[in-house]
């Protein structure tokens, strides 16, 4: 009985000490797309946060992603700005579409389809 009691201080202890800002965080979902609309699969998608980082491919925020056979790529746990977006696929790029996202709203998930041509 007493390691019951220990166990629930402890639970509630842990569980209350989390504030909600805490748990949720600002995180991102693309799916990109080609132009008549099909999911791509395997394009690979880097995050900038400036222009010139973009423009030189370097310091992307997290590390390269793939989309999945849905054409989905997730970003979890960053900063609600605007982001610069490099997603390509053998010839297929966004770079004559959207390169850069609206700004995000903190602590929800955020959705953008993205096409690439």
């Amino acid at each position: 009985m007493k390691n019951i009691l220990i166990c629930l201080v402890f639970t509630t202890l842990v569980f209350t000490s989390f504030t909600p800002d805490q748990l949720i965080k600002t995180n991102m979902t693309i799916v990109v797309v080609n132009e008549q609309g099909a999911v791509v699969e395997g394009a690979t998608v880097r995050l900038f946060k400036t222009i010139n980082d973009y423009n030189n491919h370097k310091n992307h925020v997290q590390e390269t992603k793939e989309s999945n056979e849905k054409g989905v790529v997730k970003f979890t746990n960053i900063d609600a700005i605007s982001y610069y977006l490099q997603i390509e696929k053998g010839d297929l790029s966004n770079m004559f579409t959207e390169e850069k996202t609206e700004p995000l709203a903190p602590k929800k998930v955020n959705k953008f389809i993205i096409v690439i041509e």
